[in-house]
């Protein structure tokens, strides 16, 4: 029997001015049952500092360990959980009083490998804020459930997605993916040897999910909100956004874990997903294009090239159905058309000097 019902990893990075108010909330909460992992990824604030409050606290462990990144922090927690049930907590964020009561009642009452639930964003230099939340409570009660109805709403797009979209909506067919929104089963996660992608940033917990979605039999979804998802414009995944050189990186790393995901699919179920994720694949080109302009022209277009060159991308631009090519908008169809015959140096260009006329006419 697990010493604890529920273990609580806060992977920690410069976030000593934050980690407080998030401890906080756990402390508040009306369960109790619980411990907290708090993992030092070689943070150089005074995050050892601020955590020394909370040293002697019996269900309390804090560990320190060179900066791997945020993927490794998480799996040196989950390495030392002892809980039936394990939640990886944002110490930059907070959850509601009620958050681990709400949820431990219902993975008790269904049994369920995970629990998903609604949370709210505040941007905190406008103050503006919304809430996001399932329509309704609602139980997936089979992997083939769970594969077929939500993991594609996770992976990221495909080609029947972009048919009459654009590039500010499609966000908004898909569900955040951030492991804070659920608390997962220990068990299903040892036994299947289920962590996070080491080196990988900003879709680590897409691909962790997506893998668990693989071996999860039953999944309890609840519309209430019991997150606090904080928004800062220095944030890690709002400023690796805005650097067109991190998203190079971003999205190669995408293509070759989604790949290890196709293979995993193949080996587990014999199903191939590439086609829910296919048009991902078309998308990040066209806004890489877009992003890398921004910057020197040789540097950007070699970066460019370095992701339209990968050969699961060339493969993914040869293999359009003819018949789906012909529903896309037009501006994605003209770009797909110049990648696709290896003159992705035209459209880049264009692009380019498109931004810098625009760039030109609002300086003057």
């Amino acid at each position: 029997m697990e010493p604890y019902k529920i273990s609580i990893v806060l992977p920690c990075y410069k976030v000593a001015q934050y980690i407080e108010r998030c401890v906080n909330s756990i402390l508040a909460q009306s369960f109790s049952d619980y411990e907290v992992i708090i993992i030092d990824d070689g943070s150089p604030d005074n995050l050892l500092q601020v955590c020394e409050q909370w040293q002697k606290l019996p269900n309390f462990k804090i560990l320190s360990f060179p900066n791997q990144g945020l993927s490794q922090a998480r799996n040196e927690g989950l390495a030392v959980a002892q809980g039936k049930y394990i939640y990886f907590l944002d110490p930059d964020d907070y959850i509601e009083k009620d958050a681990l009561s709400t949820c431990y009642q219902v993975l008790k009452k269904t049994n369920a490998d995970a629990i998903r639930f609604g949370f709210k964003s505040t941007e905190i230099e406008s103050g503006i804020s919304w809430t996001t939340v399932p329509n309704k409570n609602q139980g997936l009660y089979s992997n083939k459930e769970i594969i077929n109805y939500y993991m594609p709403k996770f992976i990221g797009h495909s080609l029947i997605d972009i048919e009459k979209e654009n590039f500010k909506t499609l966000w908004q067919r898909k569900e955040f993916a951030g492991v804070c929104l659920f608390i997962y089963k220990r068990e299903i996660l040892i036994q299947n040897n289920i962590s996070f992608p080491k080196g990988v940033s900003l879709i680590e917990d897409k691909i962790f999910n997506v893998k668990f979605f693989c071996y999860a039999q039953h999944i309890e979804i609840i519309n209430q909100v019991l997150y606090n998802y904080l928004i800062r414009s220095n944030g890690l995944m709002v400023g690796s956004l805005r650097n067109p050189r991190g998203l190079i990186k971003n999205k190669i790393d995408g293509v070759i874990e989604r790949e290890k995901l196709r293979e995993l699919y193949l080996k587990e179920h014999e199903t191939n997903i590439f086609d829910t994720y296919h048009g991902s694949l078309i998308l990040s080109a066209m806004e890489l294009c877009v992003k890398l302009a921004n910057i020197n022209y040789k540097e950007g277009y070699k970066g460019l090239c370095h992701y339209i060159d990968h050969p699961i991308v060339q493969k993914s631009f040869q293999n359009i159905p003819a018949n789906q090519f012909h529903k896309f908008p037009f501006k994605i169809k003209i770009a797909i058309f110049l990648i696709k015959n290896h003159l992705s140096c035209l459209l880049f260009t264009g692009i380019y000097i498109l931004k810098r006329i625009k760039k030109n006419a609002f300086q003057n």
